[in-house]
């Protein structure tokens, strides 16, 4: 995983927050931070809140250790008076036909949202992923009812690669489409 130093970042109006990588002791705040972000989202999750809710420290722990450990992994919190308020995670594919892409999460705090935080996170990614060798690719999923988080992958360069209908299960009869997104990185020298 990429590990890089503490950095304190200038938020627009919300003050200060330190960009880290996140480490196996983060795994209690993580899961508050999943349960609160889960909560206030108008926009999908691929957990539900019950599911964080039932979250292990164990099982968060191994979530973090599995991207620690593998090569090809970053999990990014941002954190403000000890409480974590934004987490990216990014991992490449398992298999040797798919390792040269990198699948990312990203989630932010309602209050936080619009402080230029997302962007600043796309950045450490992105920096990240044009220095990780097998990194050919980065994709998401989002909401297309997310318009904002459309708008700033796409600022950033992703395109819309398609759509996947009704993909995301909210409730009984209850669907959501979401928006597969990928971004190409220039080609690598070494690889």
């Amino acid at each position: 995983m990429a590990y890089f130093a503490p950095f304190a970042f200038q938020m627009k109006s919300k003050g200060e927050v330190w960009l880290r990588s996140a480490v196996a002791s983060d795994a209690a705040s993580l899961i508050e931070f999943l349960i609160a972000a889960s909560h206030e989202s108008g926009h999908f999750f691929l957990a539900s809140t019950q599911e964080f809710e039932q979250l292990g420290l164990t099982d968060q722990e191994k979530w973090i250790d599995s991207h620690l450990s593998n090569p090809h992994g970053l999990v990014v919190v941002a954190e403000q008076n000890g409480q974590i308020v934004a987490l990216m995670n990014c991992m490449n594919g398992h298999r040797q036909r798919n390792s040269h892409i990198a699948t990312l999460g990203i989630s932010i705090l309602k209050e936080y949202h619009r402080q230029g935080l997302g962007q600043k996170m796309m950045e450490i990614l992105s920096a990240w992923a044009h220095s990780t060798p097998r990194i050919e690719k980065l994709e998401l999923q989002v909401d297309p009812q997310n318009t904002s988080a459309v708008a700033l992958y796409e600022k950033m360069g992703y395109q819309i690669e398609y759509t996947l209908k009704k993909c995301i299960k909210m409730g009984p009869n209850e669907y959501r489409d979401s928006l597969s997104m990928g971004l190409w990185l220039p080609a690598k020298t070494s690889q």
